[in-house]
């Protein structure tokens, strides 16, 4: 539909240069592979102070103490400070890097 589609596009336009309005979202990029600044600044900024984690299992007995009360969905939340202490004190894998690029996928769509 030509109206929702100039809806769509109008809404990027705060997002994106004027050359990506229209592939916006939707247009993949190489990634850290050609934004090393990019990759830099995550890896620098990365810290489990910022981390968000969730775990979702049927069966944890004894860790779930409360209930949402629309759904009766039982959770809970686990005091994780002394990992995040060692892993603030993690020093970095020899050897990781990021992946080579891709020869395999498109450059240009």
């Amino acid at each position: 539909e030509p109206q929702a589609f100039a809806t769509s596009a109008a809404g990027t336009l705060p997002f994106y240069a004027p050359n990506k309005w229209l592939t916006g979202p939707a247009l993949l990029s190489d990634g850290a592979a050609t934004e090393p600044l990019v990759a830099a600044l995550l890896a620098a900024t990365a810290s489990p102070d910022d981390a968000l984690m969730t775990l979702a299992a049927p069966r944890l007995p004894g860790k779930t103490p409360l209930t949402e009360p629309i759904y009766g969905t039982r959770h809970g939340t686990l005091d994780v400070s002394a990992q995040a202490a060692a892993w603030r004190q993690a020093r970095p894998l020899a050897g990781l890097a990021l992946p080579t690029p891709n020869r395999f996928l498109p450059t240009n769509l």
